[in-house]
């Protein structure tokens, strides 16, 4: 693997990063749909949805004016948690395994989530004679834990039609794969490692389906592996950079019933 150095490079793979969300946004059929009943407002109903699983939707006449059987609306809102056992973050320069990982966020659109991740009992492999812990935070070394920035996920489709989830920065409501992804240090005061771009996997949990529960298998040869690490040259002090790897599966858990749909 050829090393590159500089600041040339993040440029052209950036760019192939936001074409790979791009593209699994144009292309995305499948949405998370969250529905719940509304209440009446002076004897009739102002939801956006005829049906509990908000596939049929209302008139707009019905919307505005109100109706009787337009009881249910997609919640935007909806809260959700994640856990997953073994993080795997390989790269030329270093390999960091962490024990497990948990996270938490919202649901903004039936086709975006957002979120934060933790991975916990993190240590570079590589290092000898034993392994060393990897933070983000510097002044927490007994930790080891790395924590993202705050993500969006977007839902999209792959190739084979399975539903992929591709998560990047968020800045405001928008992917930003060239801004940090998390950031992170093993051993102290040494190397300082960035992560931006793209980590996209397969969403496991059966689609069209209303459950609680869901999955992501992030794993090589699923979706856009596209995330960059970035680092500094502990001789020369300029930037260098690798491409890298996350292996990971997550369990998720919705505060309510959603489903997958996949037309």
């Amino acid at each position: 693997m050829e090393r590159r150095s500089g600041i040339a490079g993040p440029c052209i793979v950036v760019a192939v990063a936001l074409s790979a969300v791009i593209a699994v946004t144009a292309q995305a059929s499948p949405e998370i749909v969250s529905c719940y009943k509304t209440v009446k407002v002076e004897g009739v109903y102002k939801g956006h949805y005829k049906n509990k699983t908000c596939t049929e939707k209302a008139s707009e006449e019905e919307v505005d004016l109100g109706g009787r059987a337009n009881k249910y609306e997609f919640d935007a809102g909806e809260k959700w948690t994640v856990k997953g056992k073994t993080v795997k973050l390989v790269s030329a320069e270093v390999d960091v395994v962490c024990s497990k990982s948990a996270g938490s966020g919202t649901v903004l659109t039936p086709t975006q989530l957002s979120g934060v991740f933790r991975f916990n009992g993190c240590t570079e492999q590589s290092s000898e004679p034993l392994p060393i812990g990897c933070n983000t935070y510097p002044e927490s070394l007994e930790k080891d834990e790395i924590n993202t920035r705050r993500l969006i996920g977007v839902i999209g489709e792959g190739a084979g039609g399975e539903v992929l989830v591709s998560f990047t920065r968020q800045a405001g409501t928008e992917p930003a794969p060239q801004e940090s992804f998390a950031e992170f240090q093993c051993g102290g005061p040494v190397t300082s490692f960035n992560i931006y771009g793209t980590l996209s996997g397969r969403w496991t949990e059966a689609v069209n389906k209303t459950t609680k529960k869901g999955g992501i298998d992030f794993a090589v040869g699923t979706g856009e592996q596209a995330l960059i690490e970035q680092f500094s040259n502990p001789i020369s002090d300029e930037l260098e950079e690798d491409p890298a790897t996350l292996e990971s599966t997550q369990s998720y858990k919705f505060a309510d019933k959603y489903e997958m749909r996949q037309e």
